[in-house]
C-alpha cells in the first residue's frame, strides 16, 4: 500500500529536469524505485518518495515547496558570504585563518588577559619592566666612542699582528724581488748564479786586447795565413774574363781551336775581291753559259699568245 499526502504543485518549474525522475504513473515509478527514490508522477502532478519499510511498498507524497532550488541555494550562499574576500569566502578558508581552533574566541580572550592595561601618564614599558631592569636603564648614559685606543686593547692573532718600527725599517731595507739588471740592483738571477759559479777563484775583470800576434792563432785547413809575396803573385795573375779584341784576358776554347788549325808558317790572309771562273767547280745545279747561248735564248719568242696588237705564239 502507499500513503498519499496530497500537496499540489504551485509552479511547473519545480518539475525535475532529469527525465529519469519523471514517471507517467505509479506502475512505472515502482519499476525504478529504490530506498529514498523520488519521482514526479505526470498522472497526479505530485512528487513521491519511496520509503521501503518492512511493510508493503510505501510512498509518501511531499511538498516540493519545502525543498530549495539551485537558485534558492545560490541566493542563500550569497547572503552568507555577503561580499567576503575571495581568500575567506569558504568555511575551509575561515577555519584555516582561525588556525582550526574551535574555541578561537576563548583563545583570543585568554591572550588578551595577559596584556597590561595602559595607564594614563605611564608607558607600557614601565609596567612590563622589572624594577631591577628599570634601575639598569636609569644608570645608562649617552656613550661616546673614543677617537683612539691604546694598542694594548687589541687582541692579536695569527692573521692580525702588530709590528715594531724596527721591524718595518728592517723590512723596508730589504731588496725588491725584481731581478738585478745592469741599470738596477735586485735579486741575482739563476742564470747569473750559474755564470758566477763557472768563474775561477781569484779571477779578475778581463779586458780583451785590441790586437793579437799571428802566432797565437792556430791554423787549420780552412783557416790559413798567406805571405805578402803570395798575395803579390796572386794579384799579378790574369783575370778570368775571356780576351777580346779590346781587352786582354784568358783565351777561349774557340780561339784555341782556331789557333791549333793554323799552319806554323801561316800569315794574315786577305781574301781577293775576284776569282777566275776556272776555280769554280760546276755541277747539275750550278753551270756556266756562254755569251752566244745567252744571245740565242734572248732572241726566242715569248710564250704569250699573239694578239692584233702584239706578236706571240699562234
Amino acid at each position: 500500500m502507499h500513503t498519499e499526502i496530497i500537496l499540489p504543485l504551485k509552479t511547473a518549474t519545480k518539475t525535475p529536469v532529469d527525465k529519469k525522475f519523471i514517471c507517467r504513473d505509479m506502475a512505472e515509478a515502482l519499476q525504478n524505485a529504490y530506498p529514498g527514490y523520488i519521482c514526479y508522477l505526470e498522472s497526479t502532478g505530485k512528487f513521491y518518495r519511496f520509503l521501503n519499510t518492512n511493510k508493503m511498498h510505501e510512498w509518501q507524497v511531499f511538498n516540493i515547496e519545502d525543498y530549495a532550488t539551485r537558485a534558492d541555494l545560490t541566493a542563500e550562499i550569497a547572503k552568507l558570504v555577503n561580499g567576503s574576500p575571495e581568500v575567506l569566502d569558504t568555511l575551509a578558508e575561515i577555519a584555516a585563518a582561525l588556525n582550526n581552533d574551535k574555541d578561537f574566541g576563548q583563545t583570543m580572550i585568554n591572550e588578551l588577559v595577559k596584556k597590561v592595561d595602559k595607564i594614563a601618564g605611564m608607558g607600557l614599558s614601565e609596567r612590563s619592566f622589572t624594577q631591577e631592569e628599570k634601575n639598569k636603564l636609569a644608570e645608562l648614559h649617552n656613550y661616546t666612542h673614543p677617537a683612539t685606543h691604546p694598542a694594548t686593547v687589541i687582541t692579536q692573532d695569527a692573521n692580525n699582528r702588530f709590528v715594531t718600527d724596527a721591524e718595518k725599517t728592517n723590512w723596508n731595507a730589504k731588496a725588491d724581488k725584481a731581478t738585478a739588471t745592469t741599470a738596477n740592483d735586485g735579486l741575482m738571477a739563476k742564470a747569473d748564479k750559474s755564470k758566477l759559479d763557472g768563474i775561477q777563484a781569484g779571477a779578475t775583470k778581463y779586458t780583451h786586447p785590441a790586437t793579437h800576434p799571428a802566432t797565437v792563432i792556430t791554423q787549420d785547413a780552412n783557416n790559413r795565413f798567406v805571405t805578402d809575396a803570395e798575395k803579390a803573385n796572386w794579384n799579378a795573375k790574369a783575370d778570368k774574363t775571356t780576351a777580346t779584341t779590346a781587352n786582354d784576358g784568358l783565351m777561349s776554347k774557340e780561339d784555341k781551336l782556331r789557333l791549333d788549325n793554323l799552319q806554323v808558317t801561316g800569315n794574315n790572309y786577305t781574301h781577293p775581291d775576284t776569282h777566275p771562273a776556272t776555280i769554280i767547280t760546276q755541277d747539275a745545279n750550278n753551270r756556266f753559259v756562254t755569251d752566244a747561248e745567252k744571245a740565242n735564248w734572248n732572241a726566242k719568242a715569248d710564250k704569250a699568245t699573239a694578239t692584233t696588237a702584239n706578236d706571240g705564239l699562234m
